[in-house]
């Protein structure tokens, strides 16, 4: 999480004129903390099936924005 909130504070000062890659960015923010959310999930409800899919969907959703 530290890593990506870094990635956005670099891409927000220095390519401020890029607002794609501005967007891109904190859309992965907005992953690794819904990630961080349904991993609490996942724990507290024991492993669930559509839980763990959900939670390795987002994770595959943020390689991909973090590599665009």
């Amino acid at each position: 999480m530290i890593l990506v909130a870094t990635l956005l504070f670099l891409c927000w000062t220095k390519f401020r004129l890029e607002k794609a890659t501005i967007r891109l960015s904190g859309a992965a923010l907005a992953l690794v903390l819904s990630a961080a959310v349904l991993g609490g999930i996942t724990v507290l409800t024991e492993l669930a099936w559509w839980v763990r899919l959900i939670h390795l969907s987002l994770a595959e959703l943020l390689i991909g924005f973090i590599t665009a």
